[in-house]
């Protein structure tokens, strides 16, 4: 595959990845069911104790968790 697809195409993955976390966080930060804000209260108290946890999911949110070269 030429190094421009290849290069669109994953620009192209990138953004629907980005497109679909940035809806569900919306989702997820504005249900006030209480199961839902039962997990994620449960799951950022979790982030707060595990720093590793916490770095990984702050690089994995920034796009840099499987960045590649092209």
């Amino acid at each position: 595959m030429p190094t421009l697809q290849l290069y669109r195409e994953r620009q192209r993955q990138d953004q629907q990845l980005t497109v679909g976390f940035s809806d569900k966080v919306t989702r997820l930060f504005g249900s006030t069911q209480s199961a839902v804000t039962t997990g994620r209260n449960l799951g950022l108290l979790g982030l707060d104790l595990l720093p590793a946890a916490k770095r990984w999911f702050a690089r994995q949110a920034m796009g840099l968790g499987t960045r590649s070269d092209v």
